[in-house]
């Protein structure tokens, strides 16, 4: 690509090595005219006897007469050019030539080199040199060439921008507003550099096909790294038309316009050699290059700033690409079959969430296309925001009592709880309820359903025995309605399960867990997400039961299958990876246990953010690991910023909050700090006789704990008086 430094690299190594030949002839490669015109110069400049010799008598005269000599053909970048009649076939010199045009690496295909981006430490020294500062830190400096992608020439404009005045400090904050402005300016004029930025890679756009410099309009409005081969493809096969998620949404007009300029340009119907030919023609110029995964897939990345490039290219009709990117998004997006994982889903996740912020889909039917995406892979903060942005269009057109509105609600609910925002889902959660009841009657099984929801999230608030109470309820009447086997019925037996394991009613928790986990098997088959969840939970109970081994087994066979059907990045897998570490730790394998407890944070906090709630419990059990590593002060630290954050965000007595401070009062017990141990201790006592109930085993062992700490304070009779009240019970 234009500006990478070519030149550049090739002088600086011309300039090293020029003793090494008998002359060097430089020749501008940018077009046949001038190339001829340098060769018959060369010759010419020999002596008066080659006074009327043509670039045919240079290339003779290499071949022949002459030895020892170095042919530097520099940007030698125009397409189709026929450069084999200028290259001399004679082994008695070199040739060195630089090029952004791939299909010239055949004319030396074991001896070509890729120029990429510079080092950290190369892009400092450049933009240093050609600004000509000594700064004190570098830190500005980094953050500098990072923005500018490592790219040679935008450095060197960027120097020479701060060289004639300009600041080092607010240049990030200039070129933010004015990115386009600065990168035509002509600054390096004075710098020996002739072209600014910008222009450099309008000389090679502009050599594109029509149809390619189209492609690249509309891929500059994807993410500029991991576009898929396959999006093309699928978008293409489904006519660029958006699937209709919910009966009744349609998708607007506007979007016939749009179908219409994307199959002009990729056709409609998928034509694998057509667009091939778009490909190459892009890729011969640099302006894209091509990496495969594992599976053989191809995906396609282009540099940041020449997206910014092309962008401004086409200011003026942003609009229309930015609607193009979304429609063929669109495209490619269809509810996946049961067979399926959702790795398609994650390679559409960065191009949905590269669309410009102000063109966001303000069609209800496109941004519940998106959702879809979204709620399958677990971006649930993506998710609640597209659902919060649709409820209140929906609620006014067609009333708060329609279907679709409810449906719409009760998605949000989901959204907001998986957000780890508990009050708010309840909230929505009993609306819906209250409505389904109104207009569907209790025992409808959309109204069980959403009863089953707010069950659920009551248990996340902690509130078990409210929790449990309904979750029965529910049971109850989908076994009524729906039947035993029911995947609905099911799940609210997955979800009562779960409940009773956090009550320590552990024997109704497995009994329950083995059937979930029978019929599941039985009828979504060994690989379903479901039945995997089922896994996961029974073998939590083991877990809790001291059955170390078998919980160890079947925890590595969840781990296997989410990493299969999900991948690495679906918030399922670094779960499973913290419950395995959890085992692990319990069975004394500290040293794997910690490191899949810090994959496992690394991940969540990569996916899901620092405060988030999972992402807390994460964070809580790598520290319980570092704990039991003997890594006391790390532990520590950890444990009162989970503290300091659960506290902040979920409340005081929520049950995540106090297991963390059941944590964090251990290591302070076990680091000497007997005072804040107390307090904490203390504290964690009230709170789960209150929550739990003075018979609840987490509570006794609060009591123990407490009476631990107090007999190393020295305070042994309030010791004994709390052994006596606690343990006669």
């Amino acid at each position: 690509m234009a500006g990478g430094g070519k030149t550049q690299l090739a002088s600086s190594w011309i300039r090293t090595n020029k003793t090494n030949f008998t002359r060097v002839i430089v020749v501008d490669g940018s077009s046949q005219q001038r190339i001829e015109a340098d060769l018959e110069r060369s010759i010419r400049e020999i002596g008066p006897q080659y006074s009327k010799s043509t670039w045919k008598d240079a290339i003779a005269y290499l071949d022949g007469k002459d030895t020892g000599w170095l042919l530097f053909l520099d940007n030698v970048d125009t397409l189709n050019l026929p450069l084999a009649q200028y290259l001399p076939n004679s082994t008695h010199g070199s040739i060195l030539m630089t090029t952004r045009n791939s299909e010239y690496c055949a004319c030396a295909p074991r001896a070509h080199k890729e120029v990429g981006e510079l080092t950290e430490e190369q892009a400092l020294e450049l933009l240093h040199c050609v600004a000509e500062i000594s700064p004190s830190s570098s830190d500005i400096s980094l953050a500098i060439v990072k923005k500018l992608g490592m790219w040679a020439l935008a450095i060197t404009h960027a120097g020479a921008y701060i060289f004639n005045g300009g600041s080092l400090n607010t240049y990030l904050d200039t070129f933010s507003k004015h990115e386009g402005e600065i990168m035509r300016q002509d600054v390096l004029k004075e710098r020996n550099y002739l072209l600014p930025t910008y222009t450099a890679f309008d000389l090679s756009f502009q050599q594109l096909p029509e149809k390619s410099q189209e492609f690249m309009k509309l891929v500059a409005f994807l993410h500029y790294t991991s576009i898929p081969q396959e999006l093309f493809q699928r978008s293409t096969t489904a006519g660029f038309c958006a699937h209709i998620v919910m009966e009744g949404q349609a998708s607007p007009d506007r979007d016939k316009q749009i179908i219409l300029y994307l199959t002009e340009l990729l056709g409609s119907e998928w034509n694998e050699v057509a667009f091939q030919d778009i490909v190459n023609s892009v890729c011969r110029a640099s302006f894209l290059h091509i990496s495969r995964d594992d599976a053989g897939n191809i995906f396609y990345g282009l540099h940041t700033l020449l997206q910014a490039y092309i962008r401004d290219l086409v200011n003026n009709c942003q609009d229309h690409y930015a609607l193009a990117a979304e429609q063929l998004l669109l495209g490619a997006i269809r509810p996946l079959s049961e067979q399926e994982s959702n790795a398609w889903y994650w390679h559409l996740v960065p191009h949905i969430s590269a669309l410009p912020a102000v063109k966001r889909p303000k069609n209800i039917a496109h941004a519940l296309a998106f959702d879809m995406v979204h709620r399958t892979v677990g971006s649930w903060n993506a998710s609640r925001e597209t659902l919060e942005h649709c409820l209140p269009q929906l609620s006014q057109a067609l009333g708060p009592q329609h279907p679709n509105t409810i449906w719409v609600m009760r998605q949000l609910g989901h959204a907001l709880r998986e957000c780890g925002q508990w009050e708010e889902a309840t909230n929505i959660q009993q609306k819906v309820v209250e409505l389904q009841i109104t207009s569907l009657g209790q025992k409808h099984p959309d109204t069980i359903k959403a009863m089953g929801d707010l069950a659920w999230t009551t248990h996340k608030l902690g509130k078990l025995e409210e929790a449990e109470k309904m979750g029965r309820e529910v049971l109850s009447l989908q076994q009524e309605v729906l039947g035993q086997q029911n995947p609905d019925t099911i799940q609210t037996m997955h979800n009562l399960a779960a409940t009773m394991q956090a009550l320590d009613k552990l024997d109704e928790a497995e009994e329950m867990q083995r059937v979930v986990l029978d019929v599941r098997r039985q009828t979504l088959g060994p690989k379903h997400s479901d039945t995997v969840w089922a896994m996961s939970n029974l073998a939590l109970t083991y877990l809790i039961r001291g059955r170390l081994e078998e919980a160890e087994s079947m925890q590595r066979q969840v781990l296997e299958l989410r990493l299969e059907i999900l991948g690495r990045r679906h918030p399922q897998t670094p779960l499973a990876m913290n419950n395995l570490a959890q085992t692990l730790t319990s069975r004394g394998l500290l040293e794997e246990a910690e490191k899949m407890r810090r994959e496992s944070v690394k991940l969540r906090i990569d996916i899901l953010g620092r405060q988030h709630p999972a992402t807390l419990r994460g964070m809580h059990g790598l520290g319980m690991t570092l704990q039991c590593c003997g890594s006391w002060e790390e532990a520590e630290g950890l444990l009162q910023e989970v503290l300091d954050v659960q506290e902040r965000i979920l409340g005081h007595r929520h049950l995540d909050t106090i297991s963390t401070m059941h944590s964090l009062a251990g290591v302070m017990r076990q680091r000497g700090k007997l005072g804040y141990a107390e307090e904490l201790g203390r504290e964690l006592l009230k709170l789960r006789q209150d929550i739990l109930g003075p018979r609840h085993q987490d509570t006794i062992q609060a009591a123990r704990e407490l009476i631990t700490t107090l007999e190393l304070c020295g305070q042994t009779e309030e010791a004994q008086k709390l052994s006596h009240r606690w343990f006669r019970l």
